[in-house]
């Protein structure tokens, strides 16, 4: 949204210096309605998003815990795997 209201400035400049007023003005008042529209949608994410990171952190340690569990589980799997007992010897037929 800035980017438009930033490019339509510079069309308004470009314009009102080869003398097209009508571009001049009509990209001028673009570029103000694209600014403030930017800046009133800034202020509201700032006041409405205050709260937001201490639902990521939330999140973010729920799926650490998750992480540690299957990495749990996945290493119990192992422990289960190597502690499996070697087979039985033969007896000889001596």
């Amino acid at each position: 949204m800035l980017q438009l209201a930033i490019i339509f400035l510079i069309i308004a400049i470009v314009a009102g210096i080869f003398g097209f007023r009508k571009v001049s003005t009509t990209s001028t008042k673009i570029a103000k309605i694209l600014f403030f529209i930017f800046l009133v949608l800034f202020i509201l994410s700032l006041i409405f998003h205050r709260r937001q990171p201490e639902r990521r952190a939330m999140k973010m340690d729920n799926m650490k815990c998750e992480a540690v569990q299957q990495c749990e589980v996945a290493q119990e799997k192992q422990q289960q795997q190597s502690e499996v007992p070697a087979s039985p010897a033969v007896p000889s037929a001596n």
